[in-house]
């Protein structure tokens, strides 16, 4: 019997999303049919799917979740197909590898799947993480705020120590005064306005950064300036110049733009630049080294110098930053780690986790363009990057033993 045969006969005349329960218990699934998934004769996806479905009601389900994620092991299974895996797992009481599967599903469904078990494990901040990356990509997704809302109770966060920052809008005053010639407006956040402008004593392009608050946010503003100063080196941002009265810093400009751009616009060449990813983890672990952790690693904080080939990675904004074991301020909607949100004082590895999302990020982003040992080596990077405090590196040094230049082969350490 052909497999369209055999859906007719399971299904009538429908089609397999909207069909019927199945009578019998031990409706007879073609053999070898899902362990064939991926290959060239194989089942497409939506035949994968139909499948599936059908084996959940029957005897064989227990059999037909093994061989999907044996195959699982093989060829990645599209995130729709692994979710669906996912449930089947848990519906069954497995739920510690369920929970593990789910770690590769970066669909919105997905991520509040995990929320929802992670919630009724107890493990509420690893599950408020999960919500605040749905939260981050789909600011209305139902029922993502309202997980948001109880989570954050549960953790007894009464004010939020995280800002949504991408998409948002700051109303903004007055042009800072500065003896910059601004050329345009470059970007904004919860904090501060970041104008393109010309020093015309020096003739030079600066990135000027003008806070909202002007002389009240002159703490905040002499903190960042002096972290920035006293981390100075290969891959973090120069600060030019600074003026707590009047509200401002210069800062080096970044031709190259941010991360955050380049993700949105699926950049190709943050594939065949992928050396970027190496020299972050050197910044991070020449920053360690000195006992601070720069805790705000997000896109947006993350941006390119020199040739937009070849470009160089420079960390910015360190109003963040803290010596480590210090306690830590508020962060930003989808790069705080779990350990941090339940209130852990500064720790290396909250920047580890930070670039495990921005490695995260890169894969949503790119997706399918990207080549198959490419995407493998960054899952799993990412995998390693997000995993609990002590399994995950523990400093930027750890990092730098497992980021694979990305035309090697994986390393056996991931």
């Amino acid at each position: 019997m052909g497999i369209g045969d055999w859906l007719t006969q399971t299904f009538g005349s429908r089609s397999p999303d909207s069909a019927a329960p199945v009578d019998s218990p031990s409706a007879p699934i073609p053999p070898d049919r899902l362990a064939s998934f991926g290959e060239e004769d194989g089942p497409s996806l939506h035949e994968t799917m139909a499948l599936f479905r059908v084996a959940r009601q029957t005897t064989t389900e227990g059999s037909a979740i093994a061989t999907l994620m044996a195959r699982d092991k093989v060829v990645p299974l599209p995130d729709d197909l692994a979710l669906e895996v996912c449930r089947a797992l848990y519906d069954r009481g497995e739920v510690t590898q369920s929970i593990v599967m789910l770690e590769r599903v970066r669909t919105s469904a997905g991520r509040i799947l995990s929320a929802d078990i992670h919630e009724e494990s107890g493990q509420f901040a690893v599950a408020l993480v999960s919500v605040e990356k749905v939260l981050l990509v789909d600011y209305e997704y139902p029922g993502a705020k309202e997980r948001l809302a109880r989570l954050r109770a549960r953790l007894g966060i009464v004010h939020s120590p995280v800002e949504r920052t991408h998409g948002s809008a700051t109303i903004v005053g007055d042009r800072p005064k500065a003896p910059f010639t601004i050329l345009r407006e470059a970007g904004r956040g919860g904090t501060a306005t970041l104008f393109a402008a010309q020093d015309s004593e020096l003739g030079r392009q600066v990135a000027l950064k003008a806070f909202h608050n002007g002389r009240s946010d002159r703490v905040a503003l002499l903190h960042e300036a002096h972290m920035t100063s006293k981390l100075a080196g290969p891959g973090v941002i120069r600060v030019y110049d600074a003026s707590p009265d009047d509200g401002w810093l210069a800062l080096e400009w970044a031709e190259g733009g941010s991360l955050r751009a380049r993700l949105d616009a699926k950049d190709q060449r943050l594939i065949t630049a992928a050396q970027w990813l190496m020299s972050l983890a050197k910044t991070l672990a020449r920053i360690h080294a000195a006992s601070f952790v720069h805790l705000d690693l997000k896109p947006s904080n993350v941006l390119f110098l020199g040739n937009l080939e070849s470009p160089v990675p420079m960390i910015s904004d360190f109003g963040s930053t803290k010596r480590r074991d210090e306690p830590t301020g508020t962060g930003s909607l989808g790069y705080v780690s779990p350990e941090r949100l339940t209130g852990r004082h500064a720790h290396p590895d909250d920047d580890i986790y930070g670039f495990g999302r921005l490695v995260e990020d890169t894969i949503v982003a790119l997706g399918t363009t990207m080549p198959s040992g490419v995407a493998t080596h960054l899952d799993a990077l990412a995998r390693h990057c997000l995993a609990p405090s002590g399994t995950r590196p523990v400093d930027g040094q750890a990092l730098l033993t497992i980021v694979p230049e990305l035309d090697e082969p994986p390393r056996a350490s991931i």
